[in-house]
C-alpha cells in the first residue's frame, strides 16, 4: 500500500505541500533557531557587561547615563520581526480568505507588534539595577546641589532688600539658576533602561509591515481604487 502524505484525509499531499513540509518548514525552523541563539548570546554578553563596575553618568545627554547607544542593538532584529510578522500575517490572510473579518484580528495584530518590541528589548533589562543606583545617586547629589543653590538664591534676592532694588539685567545669577536646574532636570528624567526610541519605532514598523497586504486584501478592489484616485486627484 502506498503511504499517504496527506493531512489525515487519505489524499496525497500536493507537490507544493510536500516541498513546504520537507524543505521550507525545516529551513524556517533552522533560521528561527539561529536567530534565537544569537539573541541568547547577545543577552549573555549584556549580562556580563552589566556585572562590571560601569561608570554611569546621570547627566549624560543621551538620557541613559552614557549607555544609550546599546539601545540601537534592537534594530538588528528588524529583519526577524518582519519574518515573524509574515508568518502571523499569512495565518490571518488564510482566515480572511475563508471568510473571517479583518476587524476581528485588530487586537491580535496590536498584541503581536507590542510583543515583538518588548521581546527584543528584554535583554536591556540587565542594566536596570546599575542604572537605578546611578539615578538614585544622581538625584541625591544633584538634588542636594539644587537645594543649596536655591536657598542661597532666595537668601540673596528675596531676603536682602538692597539686592532686590538693584538691576537684574546684568547679573548672571538667573542664567546660572537656569543652567543648573536644566542639568538637575536631566538627572531626574534619566531612563532606567537604555531603550532607544528610534529602535522601538523601527521594530514596531518592521513587525507591522507584513500586515499591510493583508489589510489591502480584505478591502474591496473598487474601494482601493477610489482611495488611490482621491489621493492623486
Amino acid at each position: 500500500a502506498r503511504l499517504s502524505t496527506g493531512t489525515g484525509s487519505g489524499k496525497p499531499r500536493p507537490p507544493a505541500g510536500q516541498w513546504g513540509l520537507l524543505v521550507s518548514l525545516p529551513l524556517m525552523l533552522c533560521l528561527l533557531l539561529s536567530w534565537l541563539w544569537r539573541l541568547c548570546l547577545w543577552t549573555r554578553f549584556l549580562y556580563l557587561v552589566s556585572r562590571l563596575q560601569l561608570r554611569l553618568i546621570p547627566i549624560h545627554p543621551d538620557g541613559a547615563a552614557g549607555i544609550g547607544f546599546i539601545g540601537y542593538s534592537a534594530q538588528a532584529f528588524a529583519i526577524l520581526a518582519i519574518a515573524l510578522g509574515a508568518l502571523v500575517a499569512g495565518a490571518i490572510a488564510n482566515s480572511i480568505y475563508a471568510g473571517a473579518a479583518l476587524s476581528s484580528y485588530h487586537y491580535q495584530i496590536l498584541s503581536f507588534v507590542v510583543g515583538i518590541v518588548l521581546f527584543f528589548n528584554l535583554p536591556l533589562l540587565v542594566f536596570l539595577d546599575q542604572m537605578l543606583l546611578a539615578w538614585r545617586r544622581g538625584t541625591l547629589q544633584y538634588g542636594g546641589l539644587a537645594d543649596r543653590f536655591g536657598l542661597e538664591f532666595e537668601r540673596k534676592w528675596l531676603e536682602d532688600p538692597q539686592i532686590a532694588r538693584e538691576s537684574m539685567m546684568d547679573r548672571p545669577d538667573f542664567s546660572s539658576a537656569t543652567d543648573l536646574y536644566q542639568v538637575v532636570d536631566r538627572v531626574y528624567a534619566m531612563w532606567l533602561v537604555p531603550i532607544h526610541t528610534k529602535s522601538v519605532i523601527m521594530l514596531a514598523v518592521a513587525a507591522f509591515i507584513p500586515f499591510i497586504p493583508v489589510a489591502l486584501m480584505a478591502l474591496p478592489f473598487d474601494v482601493i481604487v477610489d482611495k488611490l484616485a482621491g489621493m492623486l486627484f
